[in-house]
């Protein structure tokens, strides 16, 4: 037996992909474990606060053809958690200086899983194969590019970058830049900002991409969400009492994505929600023709 079979991963400080069993922890080896999986991420513990305590242990998350499935440590007394691709309803990826985030967002479960983001790659790796299986790459075909609204700013466009993956199409989006105001109060000013959301419509997925966390603007990080397209049951631009905003609603369960927008951008907003209707409708039939 070799020194790595022998480690114990609850000493390991940093995430990995594995590819094939022999790649796995021998620590995660339980015999429940189903083999077959196409690829599999490793988050470490949580680094150990006061008296030695970890705020979440190790885990493993496993991509079958047909699920997800996330194992803690054999140790920890934690029931694993399996979301068949069908029931997931959206995938979120955070990032916020060294605090990382992946959502999974089942029908049935909802699990986030926290890491350090000095972990990026491996992470990004994983969801790479995670898209292939979640949100397949379609068919070349003849395709309508409308954007709405501003141009992305630097932040954006090295996100969208990113998110993409090799051979997809960005077909409609909408985008609405970081705001600062200044207020003055007596000889006083204070500075504010609101935050920037970028909502695209791809060849295969509609992707959220925020730097809005808890309400506030976060100049140091964003937050990615995406779902396949055909999986989309409604677009809407909407008014209610918190204001305007843009309205996707996911999956049979109706998760629901709600996308603040300024309202001088309403015209905008109303335009690319159309829009988006008519792309989508095009390829799965799954939204109502515009209005």
């Amino acid at each position: 037996m070799s020194a790595v079979e022998e480690a114990d991963s609850r000493q390991y400080r940093f995430a990995f992909v594995a590819n094939s069993w022999d790649e796995l922890p021998a620590d995660f080896e339980a015999p429940q474990v189903a083999r077959g999986f196409r690829s599999a991420l490793f988050l470490p513990r949580h680094e150990c606060g006061w008296f030695g305590r970890s705020l979440y242990p190790p885990r493993v998350i496993l991509l079958y053809p047909d699920a997800v499935e996330i194992r803690a440590h054999p140790a920890c007394d934690e029931e694993p958690t399996r979301i068949p691709l069908r029931e997931l309803q959206f995938v979120e990826l955070g990032r916020i200086l060294l605090s990382g985030w992946l959502r999974f967002a089942g029908e049935r479960s909802d699990r986030t899983l926290l890491y350090n983001t000095v972990s990026s790659r491996p992470v990004d790796w994983f969801l790479a194969a995670l898209r292939e299986a979640y949100v397949p790459a379609q068919a070349a075909g003849e395709y309508h590019r409308a954007p709405f609204r501003e141009p992305l700013d630097l932040k954006f466009r090295n996100a969208c970058r990113q998110e993409l993956d090799l051979g997809e199409e960005m077909l409609v989006q909408f985008f609405h830049a970081a705001r600062r105001t200044v207020r003055r109060i007596g000889l006083l000013k204070r500075e504010s900002w609101s935050a920037a959301d970028l909502l695209g419509i791809t060849d295969r997925r509609v992707l959220w991409i925020t730097d809005r966390y808890c309400g506030r603007y976060q100049r140091y990080g964003r937050i990615a969400s995406f779902a396949p397209l055909a999986s989309v049951s409604e677009c809407v631009c909407a008014r209610s009492q918190s204001g305007l905003s843009i309205v996707v609603t996911l999956g049979g369960s109706g998760a629901v994505w709600q996308i603040p927008v300024p309202l001088e951008f309403e015209d905008e907003a109303r335009r690319f929600a159309h829009a988006a209707r008519t792309e989508s409708g095009k390829r799965y039939g799954n939204l109502r023709p515009a209005e």
